[in-house]
């Protein structure tokens, strides 16, 4: 593995605008997606959308603003040598001194993984505050758009922190299984609780209240198998597949 986020990594990232169309989906809009021409106008058809002319102008102000620093996109990661894997978690090597070393999960995710990535990633606590300020001052589609463009941030920076180690495993001769997050069908919440102890998640602003919920409330965590020769169903692996509900919801997140 070379030298790679061996030691703990900070990371803040240039902020990226969010595509109308996503934020249009995630409203529940996907039936007035509109793909607007080259020169940004609006085809004829849309012009008297009164509604959708509207949300779009807030999309439009929303994205200035998070590109004026709104959003502040910020990743602490390591990567640490997986000792054992047990059919409920996973033993760590090479931990800090009264750290734990043991995070609860599927082990069969981490079939064949002789590393893990682990990252808390936030966008800050600015834009969540803003969402507040728009619904208190009487703006409840500048808010829900606020909103909405926050939480696809936050999903776009955990793409680009997976893509990114991949990347990086693949220069070392690594592959990279399925994200895992605290919460999901194959970890349960509390392992949480290891991950922030593993991680300086106070270098990035990211909190952990007893109940497990992370502030910014616009924050995620993650775990990457990492090997040099995953199984091949590990490296397709998409952990929707372990989602009871993933029929009722796959329209709307995906």
């Amino acid at each position: 593995m070379d030298d790679f986020l061996l030691k703990q990594t900070v990371l803040t990232l240039k902020p990226e605008p969010v595509p109308a169309e996503d934020v249009l989906r995630s409203l529940g809009m996907s039936d007035v997606i509109v793909k607007l021409e080259a020169d940004n106008c609006l085809p004829p058809d849309i012009s008297n959308d009164v509604a959708l002319l509207a949300t779009l102008a807030a999309i439009d102000e929303a994205n200035r603003a998070v590109i004026d620093g709104l959003v502040v996109p910020r990743v602490v990661a390591t990567t640490l040598p997986i000792a054992s894997i047990a059919d409920k978690g996973i033993f760590l090597d090479s931990i800090a001194e009264n750290s734990s070393a043991f995070i609860p999960c599927s082990g069969l995710l981490f079939e064949g993984a002789s590393h893990v990535m682990l990252a808390i990633a936030t966008i800050g606590p600015l834009l969540e505050r803003q969402v507040k300020a728009e619904f208190d001052t009487g703006d409840p589609l500048a808010g829900i758009v606020l909103d909405a463009m926050g939480t696809i941030s936050l999903q776009r920076l955990a793409s680009r922190i997976r893509q990114t180690c991949a990347q990086r495993a693949d220069e070392c001769g690594m592959e990279t299984g399925p994200r895992i997050a605290p919460g999901c069908e194959a970890m349960p919440l509390d392992a949480q609780s290891a991950l922030f102890s593993l991680l300086d998640a106070d270098a990035i602003g990211v909190t952990l209240s007893d109940s497990l919920l992370m502030t910014p409330l616009k924050s995620t965590s993650l775990v990457l198998p990492l090997g040099p020769s995953l199984p091949d169903h590990l490296t397709r692996f998409n952990m929707c597949d372990t989602c009871p509900h993933k029929n009722r919801c796959a329209n709307i997140i995906l």
